[in-house]
């Protein structure tokens, strides 16, 4: 009878203790499309066990074009870059409504249109340059992610682009769509 009377209060502390380890909710996953410009691997957690609030981080392929009217005239730039979020999860446990804003940094090489003309004092084969570029993006999306497994993502990214290195200060909206595994 001692023995049951010491298991008990034993069993319920290990249980609570382990209970209070619980991990946040993870994820890796591919993004197409949104703030990673093309594609995009990243790491996703939740700041701590039941916390609603987290963050992101990835690296991605960017690619786009300005327009004729940008400085240099037509262009198309591509690049690495790294994704950079913080989030919050309105909802259910595993659907969710979430909110975020983020910043993506990338070095992005600049090549001219063929039928584009280079700036005066050019040649029409410019050296390989190239730049820092980034921009600020808000996030407005669905989210599945169940404890562990199938993990997705759907949206939005409305974005500003501040610089003009590349021509393209301007505010944009990207869907995404992100899949991965959630553990």
């Amino acid at each position: 009878m001692m023995k049951r009377l010491l298991f008990i209060p034993i069993l319920a502390w290990s249980a609570a203790m382990l209970m209070a380890q619980e991990k946040p909710r993870r994820a890796v996953y591919n993004e197409l499309a949104g703030a990673a410009g093309i594609i995009g691997a990243n790491f996703d957690s939740r700041f701590s066990a039941n916390s609603p609030l987290g963050y992101r981080l990835g690296l991605a392929f960017n690619a786009g074009r300005t327009s004729d009217k940008s400085e240099g005239g037509a262009c198309v730039y591509q690049g690495p870059a790294a994704v950079f979020e913080a989030y919050g999860l309105i909802g259910g446990t595993n659907h969710s409504l979430e909110l975020g804003v983020g910043m993506m940094h990338g070095i992005f090489k600049r090549d001219y249109e063929r039928d584009a003309t280079p700036p005066l004092g050019m040649s029409s084969d410019p050296p390989e340059i190239w730049k820092y570029g980034y921009y600020g993006f808000a996030n407005v999306g669905y989210r599945y992610q169940p404890a562990v497994g199938f993990f997705l993502r759907a949206g939005v990214n409305p974005t500003f682009v501040p610089e003009t290195h590349y021509g393209i200060s301007r505010f944009l909206v990207y869907p995404y769509l992100g899949l991965g595994f959630a553990f």
